[in-house]
């Protein structure tokens, strides 16, 4: 878990000094790629859902992971061999301290359809795919809050609040 250090007063030199602390326990130990290994054991992981997983490591076709590896305006290409679509919170969980335990680079992607390649992986980093975590829950009629997956469309979001006359503000323009 990271933790940011914050202080009002510009300057505040306790806050910088909690800082430095922190940010010297932090080990930047190099990332790599996902192995035929690593494979084995997501599928274990997760109940062998072939539909879950998606790779080339394996006797996969490539092509398949273009549109894991290639962003939306087609200007940035990662080198992805391994893309993982969890369908529930506790999978993503197990999914992420399992890389953080093997140092393998993870890049989450909702729809992909960002315009500055944030969601494209750099290099061989694994894809976790959260398309399938696209339940909405309902909203709270006290609050007003929506509860959804995170891989829940805008449009959908928007559609479901306005089906219970009620207006969700947030327009990305991707």
């Amino acid at each position: 878990m990271i933790q940011v250090v914050t202080s009002r007063r510009v300057g505040d030199a306790s806050a910088r000094r909690a800082a430095i602390r922190f940010l010297s326990t932090v080990s930047c130990e190099p990332l790599r790629g996902p192995t035929p290994d690593d494979v084995k054991h997501f599928r274990a992981m997760m109940g062998n859902r072939e539909s879950c997983i998606l790779t080339t490591m394996c006797g996969g076709d490539e092509n398949d992971l273009d549109p894991y590896n290639i962003d939306w305006t087609r200007r940035f290409r990662g080198s992805s061999r391994l893309v993982l679509s969890p369908r529930c919170t506790r999978e993503v969980s197990s999914i992420l301290k399992y890389c953080n335990q093997a140092l393998i680079g993870v890049v989450t992607q909702g729809g992909n359809t960002g315009l500055c390649g944030g969601a494209t992986p750099v290099g061989d980093e694994l894809i976790l795919s959260l398309k399938k975590m696209d339940s909405i829950y309902g909203i709270d009629e006290t609050s007003g809050i929506l509860t959804c997956d995170s891989g829940a469309i805008i449009q959908n979001l928007q559609d479901y609040a306005e089906s219970r006359k009620v207006l969700f503000p947030l327009d990305i323009g991707s």
